[in-house]
């Protein structure tokens, strides 16, 4: 008992939580084995017990129906109503052997029952080999002769199969009652076994509830009920100490050192008290002393008023000087900023004005070589005018 009451509190109602959550599960577990296993039986009921009583009750029908049939062969001499007759126990013999081999599966499992299927289809193709014939002759007009195959081996082929089908489907019926039987015990035994689980489980979470609230909500009831003596003054409760670790356990140390402190506090308070009743006279006599000479300060007090006054009048006349030299300095600043600007864009035409110099006198250095040039061109054509003249000469001296 002592190291549960040790553990910390969340360890306590997780241990407490987690043994309801077991219980609950295991409930759960319980209903759903109970459900599972009669679903599983209701199962098997439907898909073996009841599908195949259905297929052998239909089995026997169809054979009553193509013997009938066969019957009416034999009866009737109208050749029409021979063959519409042979058609339809043709047509019959598909869905017959479809029911016959949904049986063998069925019962693939059980020996037994599928030895006797396995029996009941070899005698049933014997018995269709003869009705073959037998419809042979019914259509040759043998209508005696067909008549004598059904009696003797015919008939007890019949028998046998009708005989062996009613007794699959007897023992298919008596499967199903006992299926439906243990169904109803196994869910009389889920609802036994449920109501013990749960009557379990509640008890036992009853008895989480109350050891819960024995070792937990008690103790914090006690020191809640101290903590409001504590609240209305009474410092005399005494909290007892009960070795434990836990919170509640902690809780209770805190609140009895609580209590220690405050008496200790009120202690002091009271010794603090007397000495504040004793400074009190002295604080009297100092007071008139202070009364006397307040009235000495208020005299005081309007002299530097009247002086604040002026300091406050200079001060005023101060700021509107102040004021009108910052915008006297905006103004310059403005001014400045202009003539910023202009210089700027006096140092950019400048630049302009040399780049243009620049470029005329790259075109006068081009110019004065052209003029070379030309001077060349002079020289040469003077050479020739000079050359010409003195042809011009020779020829008139010829002439």
């Amino acid at each position: 008992m002592k190291w549960f009451l040790s553990l910390s509190t969340g360890a306590k109602l997780l241990l407490g939580f987690g043994l309801m959550m077991i219980l609950l599960a295991t409930v759960m577990v319980t209903a759903y084995s109970g459900i599972r296993s009669i679903q599983e039986s209701e199962r098997t009921l439907f898909e073996k017990d009841f599908v195949s009583t259905v297929s052998l009750v239909e089995f026997r029908s169809d054979m009553n129906r193509q013997r009938s049939r066969m019957q009416e062969m034999m009866m009737t001499s109208r050749k029409a109503d021979q063959e519409a007759l042979a058609r339809e126990i043709t047509s019959r013999i598909k869905e017959i052997d479809e029911e016959l081999q949904r049986l063998l599966d069925t019962f693939r499992n059980d020996p037994n029952s599928y030895g006797r299927l396995e029996e009941l289809k070899s005698i049933l193709k014997a018995y269709r080999d003869i009705r073959e014939t037998q419809i042979a002759l019914i259509s040759e007009g043998k209508t005696d002769e067909a008549r004598k195959l059904s009696i003797g081996v015919q008939d007890e082929r019949f028998e046998k199969i009708r005989s062996l089908a009613l007794e699959l489907g007897n023992e298919a019926k008596e499967r199903a009652r006992k299926a439906v039987a243990q169904s109803e015990q196994r869910a009389s035994e889920s609802v036994r076994i449920f109501i013990i689980v749960g009557l379990v489980a509640v008890l036992m979470v009853l008895i989480t509830v109350v050891f819960f609230n024995h070792v937990m909500a008690k103790p914090l009831k006690q020191i809640s009920r101290l903590a409001e003596r504590v609240a209305s003054g009474d410092l005399t409760v005494s909290v007892p100490l009960n070795g434990r670790t836990d919170e509640v356990g902690a809780l209770g140390q805190t609140f009895r050192t609580m209590v220690e402190n405050l008496r200790r506090v009120m202690q002091e308070i009271w010794e603090g008290i007397n000495v504040l009743a004793s400074s009190a006279s002295e604080i009297m006599a100092s007071t008139s002393q202070v009364a006397s000479g307040a009235a000495e300060t208020a005299t005081a007090v309007s002299q530097t008023t009247t002086t604040v006054e002026e300091v406050k009048q200079t001060a005023q006349v101060t700021s509107q000087k102040a004021k009108q030299v910052s915008e006297s300095a905006q103004r310059s600043e403005q001014v400045a900023q202009t003539g910023r600007r202009s210089v700027e864009d006096s140092i950019e035409k400048m630049n302009r004005i040399q780049q243009q110099m620049e470029s005329i006198a790259e075109r006068i250095v081009r110019l004065s070589e052209h003029s070379q040039a030309i001077g060349e061109i002079i020289t040469t054509v003077n050479d020739l005018a000079e050359q010409s003249n003195l042809l011009a000469v020779n020829a008139a001296i010829e002439a």
